[in-house]
């Protein structure tokens, strides 16, 4: 955060990053923006895209559809709805073993999750 203030970070979320949630996230934290804060801080921390791209180079469905999961939850917490439906759609591509619809969504739905994160650090750091 960097001594920027968690309502000016915000701020920067809803006017950089077109279909970010932001005010749906900070519901379900009672609306509390500095934990709102902390939690985006986590999300970019805790990048996991090269473990979603191994598990599904190496086959592992289950493994992916964990990651997946956890990408969709995650991305739903701050408000990323877009990128969160894409992780479920994967998560159920992963579930029902359709590899075909995985390899056709993998690339894109991770693309945007890079993107969002460069934007995020942008804006936090």
């Amino acid at each position: 955060m960097a001594g920027q203030n968690a309502s000016y970070i915000i701020g920067r979320i809803k006017s950089e990053i077109p279909g970010m949630d932001v005010a749906t996230a900070l519901d379900f934290l009672d609306n509390n923006e500095d934990i709102y804060v902390q939690v985006v801080e986590v999300y970019i921390e805790e990048y996991i895209r090269e473990d979603i791209d191994r598990a599904l180079e190496a086959s592992d469905i289950d493994l992916y559809r964990t990651r997946v999961h956890a990408l969709k939850s995650s991305s739903r917490s701050i408000g990323a709805m877009e990128l969160a439906k894409g992780a479920e759609e994967l998560e159920m591509a992963a579930k029902a073993s359709d590899l075909d619809l995985i390899n056709a969504k993998h690339a894109k739905v991770m693309s945007e999750y890079s993107d969002l994160i460069e934007k995020l650090k942008d804006i936090t750091v």
